[in-house]
């Protein structure tokens, strides 16, 4: 959430690094490493916890850079719940938990044919990890959508190809 902030500011460029490239490093790092360590379940957590932790103080570091913290907490404290809102988030929300459900009901059916505890969070990383590459193409596609229309608006039909291009250059490469 934090890191997605930036986008309000038309600054795609952090969660692209974060959520994109960042993220999936750090998990296969920490992964490998941990493995070395300690090759059990215990350890695929570990990697998990370690990633995820310095993922979030990497997008609070960028999120201080582009707005204050303290005033932040200052509106939590004052915070109301908008109904609109919540008539659009709650649905969207509920869509997004059963898509997460859809792609991890082969890790639940794994541990529910019996495979060892081990074997199934070994896989359950590998998986993780091909979903978190996925979304390296996933960030550079989020890229494109306020600069099209901004181009969009200027009637820049050579400007949209050469971004689109552009950006598919760029995930291909990732």
């Amino acid at each position: 959430i934090c890191i997605s902030a930036t986008k309000a500011l038309i600054i795609m460029r952090w969660e692209a690094i974060i959520q994109g490239f960042l993220q999936p490093l750090l998990l296969l790092a920490f992964a490998v490493g941990f493995y070395f360590v300690t090759p059990t379940l215990n350890g695929l957590l570990h990697a998990y916890m370690a990633a995820g932790i310095l993922t979030t103080a990497f997008s609070l570091a960028v999120f201080s850079r582009y707005f204050s913290i303290g005033r932040l907490l200052k509106q939590i404290s004052c915070f109301r719940f908008d109904k609109k809102l919540m008539l659009f988030a709650v649905p969207q929300n509920l869509n997004m938990t059963f898509n997460a459900a859809i792609g991890n009901l082969d890790v639940v059916m794994l541990g529910h044919f019996a495979f060892e505890p081990s074997v199934v969070g070994f896989y359950a990383m590998g998986a993780q990890l091909v979903r978190n590459l996925r979304q390296i193409k996933l960030a550079f596609s989020g890229i494109y959508s306020p600069i099209i229309t901004r181009l969009s608006r200027r009637d820049d039909t050579i400007g949209m190809s050469h971004t689109f291009s552009t950006i598919s250059r760029w995930a291909s490469t990732a």
